[in-house]
């Protein structure tokens, strides 16, 4: 164990909590957009721009978090929560020097992440947005192959140092709940569509012209109510 032995595992602890959050949220990245057609088919009749929200979050936030994870132990004299910091803890050896090189081999999978971090996402590059300079996009497997050496560096640690195996994967009782929220849209908007439809039906029925006709009173029913799901904030006009 290193000298600052309390600091190491306060830090180590934090970034195995860092790369669970990250495979979670590039699990739920792609359970939505990278599984079938029929899923993005689904997100965007539901509502294509809060799809295309959520897929830039959740895809320019997976990409910086494994960008963090690979930082220099400190940037202009403030300390980074980064895998080189735990580095500079240790203690010269063996086990450092083949934790160098598991932290470079993550490094070289980072690259293509690192461009587009540096380019498009921590900072707007104009040759790059108005040239086509630099490297915007970034593939699943490359993300993927990301995730994998990061996770090699901590399985090194706690193997080697702790003599623990562990996981960073997610398990809990929420370990599916992504193919839940999408069974749930899908289900919500058939049943949207039916009462619609069963709305749309009275038409032909006869009514008091004194009141409102009732599929008015149907629809305003299934689109108004209740009023805390359908409540939209006032826009704000220049």
């Amino acid at each position: 164990m290193p000298e600052q032995a309390e600091g190491f595992t306060r830090l180590l602890k934090f970034l195995k909590f860092e790369l669970v959050h990250i495979r979670l949220k590039w699990r739920v990245y792609q359970a939505f957009y990278g599984t079938n057609t029929e899923r993005l088919d689904l997100l965007n009749s539901v509502s294509g721009t809060t799809a295309v929200i959520i897929q830039d979050a959740l895809y320019n936030d997976v990409i910086l978090s494994l960008c963090r994870l690979g930082d220099r132990a400190s940037s202009r004299g403030r300390a980074n929560n980064s895998y080189k910091a735990l580095l500079e803890m240790l203690e010269e050896g063996p086990l450092k020097l083949r934790l160098s090189e598991l932290i470079r081999e993550f490094g070289d999978m980072c690259k293509p992440l690192i461009s587009r971090r540096n380019w498009f996402v921590a900072h707007s590059d104009r040759r790059a947005v108005f040239d086509g300079a630099g490297e915007g996009v970034v593939s699943g497997p490359e993300v993927d192959s990301a995730i994998e050496a990061a996770r090699s560096v901590l399985t090194f640690i706690y193997s080697e140092m702790f003599d623990t195996r562990i996981s960073t994967e997610v398990v809990s009782h929420y370990a599916h709940d992504e193919v839940v929220f999408l069974r749930t849209l899908y289900h919500g908007k058939n049943q949207l569509s039916h009462l619609e439809a069963n709305a749309l039906a009275k038409l032909n029925q006869p009514g008091d012209p004194r009141q409102t006709p009732p599929e008015f009173a149907a629809l305003r029913e299934i689109r108004e109510m209740p009023e805390w799901l359908n409540y939209r904030p006032p826009e704000k006009r220049d």
